[in-house]
């Protein structure tokens, strides 16, 4: 079973003279942990463009990661757009999950790792 959907907003901010205005971008409902699974939720700035990335792992075993969905934001539609191939960039994971939910994305080429490729890192 893959969880319940949990609902997430995107909103965008600008500052207008002394204000701070926000303008919601999109809405959607994506899948929340669920008895057998739990579910990380990460927003990846990659090379100009916006992914948000659901990892999701054994409830036992947070390390023992099963799936990934993969999502860029198209602005022009304010849409989610599912991802199956990540092409020349590659995403970096914290090997122990929950560490600030934090993710790194970079174009593979400049940093000299595999493109289109996931991997995970420890901090010491």
């Amino acid at each position: 079973m893959l969880g319940h959907p949990h609902t997430y907003a995107l909103f965008s901010a600008q500052i207008v003279g002394t204000d701070l205005q926000f303008t919601e971008v999109t809405r959607n409902d994506f899948l929340k942990s669920s008895g057998d699974h739990s579910t990380d939720h990460y927003i990846v700035d990659s090379d100009n463009e916006l992914l948000y990335i659901v990892k999701m792992s054994v409830e036992e075993n947070p390390n023992l990661v099963f799936r990934f969905l993969i999502f860029r934001m198209d602005f022009s539609t304010r849409e989610w757009v599912p991802v199956h191939d990540l092409g020349e960039l590659t995403v970096f994971f914290p090997l122990f999950g929950h560490v600030n939910n934090s993710a790194i994305c970079c174009v593979a080429a400049k940093e000299g790792v595999k493109p289109n490729a996931i991997y995970f890192f420890e901090i010491l």
